[in-house]
């Protein structure tokens, strides 16, 4: 797909603009870890969300310097692999930090032996991902969620009893 010249400049601008908040995010994090007197949720938010925030960071970096958005010609099939496995790597992390969040989340309020149990992740996780969008909409993003309210009550209904 060809871009014009005004688009590739908006690209660019928000590949900086979400590197700078991925930085400020993984900060963010680790301050957070640090107040956590729960172990586990300490080493959720350091070793599972924080390390896969900068994945995030690496993955969007080696995507845009793989298959820039101002490239006018077909690129070769090692760096189309190259981008599809970093672009992969990307969703895959972005799920996991999502799911280290609510690990997190749960543990924090001691909510893994509760009621819930571990279906509790399932709806942490569910909330994390609601806090994410409110917040990127907050800030005049047009972002899509990528499963629609009425689908994602329904798998919250049909997995708790």
């Amino acid at each position: 797909m060809k871009y014009t010249p005004e688009q590739v400049i908006q690209l660019i601008n928000e590949h900086h603009s979400v590197k700078l908040e991925l930085e400020s995010l993984y900060i963010s994090v680790i301050i957070a870890a640090e107040s956590l007197t729960n172990e586990r949720a300490k080493e959720y938010m350091l070793h599972g969300a924080a390390r896969r925030i900068n994945l995030l960071r690496y993955c969007l970096s080696n995507v845009f310097r793989l298959f820039p958005p101002a490239t006018k010609t077909p690129i070769t099939q090692d760096i189309l692999f190259d981008t599809q496995i970093n672009l992969q790597a990307f969703v895959i992390n972005l799920y996991g930090l999502f799911e280290n969040l609510a690990w997190s989340f749960v543990l924090r309020h001691g909510l893994e032996h509760g009621n819930l149990g571990v279906r509790s992740i399932f709806v942490a996780s569910r909330i994390c991902l609601c806090i994410c969008y409110a917040y990127r909409a907050c800030q005049g993003l047009n972002i899509s969620t990528p499963v629609s309210s009425k689908s994602a009550t329904f798998r919250v209904t049909t997995v708790m009893p």
